[in-house]
């Protein structure tokens, strides 16, 4: 028997290795492909050359001067059939600096959160279409 069905593939970004691999680490355990960014330029390069990406799981605070709320506006400008989970262990981020339809985790989360957000985000694309 052959599996037709694909796993949604998330992209991780954060510049702090140590999240950013547990992150990864949490999705592939629930069943995610997944692939990792440490900075906004890596993941627009993703975003350049996958057109399988279903999830941005971003950072806020990211090196190199772009953030990860630029990101976001980018990919929801660009792609917008990826959806956009934005997470922030700094200063609370104002809703209206958040992309329509994209979700804020705020630092630290749970295992539970992370996994909650992404699972329904998911179906409710599924659902969508």
């Amino acid at each position: 028997m052959s599996n037709t069905t694909r796993q949604p593939l998330i992209l991780v970004v954060d510049d702090n290795g140590v999240l950013r691999m547990h992150a990864a680490e949490l999705l592939k355990e629930a069943g995610y492909a997944v692939l990792e960014a440490a900075d906004t330029e890596t993941a627009v390069g993703f975003l350049e050359t996958r057109s399988d990406i279903t999830l941005l799981f971003t950072d806020v605070q990211l090196p190199a001067g772009r953030d990860g709320l630029s990101l976001a506006q980018q990919v929801k400008e660009q792609w917008p059939r990826v959806l956009l989970l934005i997470t922030s262990g700094g200063p609370k981020i104002m809703d209206e600096s958040i992309p329509h339809e994209a979700r804020f985790l705020t630092k630290p989360y749970s295992n539970r959160e992370v996994l909650g957000h992404v699972d329904a985000m998911i179906k409710d694309q599924a659902e969508v279409g």
